[in-house]
């Protein structure tokens, strides 16, 4: 049986990202393992200093309620220097760096010509990762509410 002790969860802020947090809260639960959530700032100045306090906040919330909940989490950055870095790139890195066992992140479910024009980040974490990845579609469905 699979074991896991670090969990990894990029966070999108905006987005479903929250979604895959649950998932990680529940896995971390289960094994007794730590989550660490990775946001990723845009370093190309697109985000504000307030949009950034915002994420830094928003991060800050999620590591105590998961502390709260008994779980060992921490929060880390990094910068997205696009298009340079692309980033799965930095997903991938982090998750190297922080020797996780499993990834756990939303997925936005995009296809077609959105899909081939904006590549998937998650496509290729999950070819990629050092480790098991659960991919979590970012938006609830209907039949779950």
């Amino acid at each position: 049986m699979a074991s896991f002790t670090e969990i990894l969860v990029p966070l999108d802020l905006a987005g479903g990202g929250s979604r895959a947090l649950e998932y990680a809260t529940q896995i971390a639960v289960a094994f007794d393992a730590a989550v660490v959530l990775l946001h990723l700032h845009e370093g190309y100045g697109s985000e504000t200093e307030e949009e950034m306090r915002g994420a830094e906040h928003a991060l800050a919330d999620h590591v105590a309620r998961l502390e709260e909940a008994g779980i060992d989490a921490r929060k880390i950055s990094r910068v997205m220097d696009l298009p340079t870095v692309a980033a799965s790139q930095i997903i991938l890195e982090a998750a190297r760096e922080e020797h996780v066992d499993l990834i756990v992140m939303a997925t936005h479910g995009r296809t077609g010509i959105p899909r081939i024009l904006l590549g998937s980040v998650t496509e290729e974490v999950v070819r990629e990762a050092p480790c098991p990845v659960l991919v979590v579609h970012g938006a609830t469905p209907a039949s779950w509410s």
